[in-house]
């Protein structure tokens, strides 16, 4: 596959996406079981790994880099 600057997904994070989703289609053909909703959950796992980003991978990467680590605290001089 192609990987472009802007992935932030690696290859083996799509394959275990691509067999959530399949595992998450495969559950509503068991019987017994009727969660059709599953389907729906299902697009989220394929769409990140076939287009391989993340938007939430994302949100959580921006809010690290703005949160303040030990190592900048305390640095002043005290009087």
């Amino acid at each position: 596959m192609f990987n472009s600057p802007f992935d932030n997904v690696s290859t083996f994070d799509r394959l275990a996406r691509m067999a959530l989703g399949s595992f998450m289609v495969a559950a509503i053909f068991y019987p017994g079981v009727n969660a059709t909703w599953l389907a729906l959950l299902a697009i989220y796992p394929f769409t990140t790994a076939v287009i391989a980003w993340d938007p939430l991978y994302a949100l959580i990467h921006q809010v690290k880099l703005h949160v303040p680590t030990k190592g900048r605290l305390g640095t002043h001089a005290h009087a």
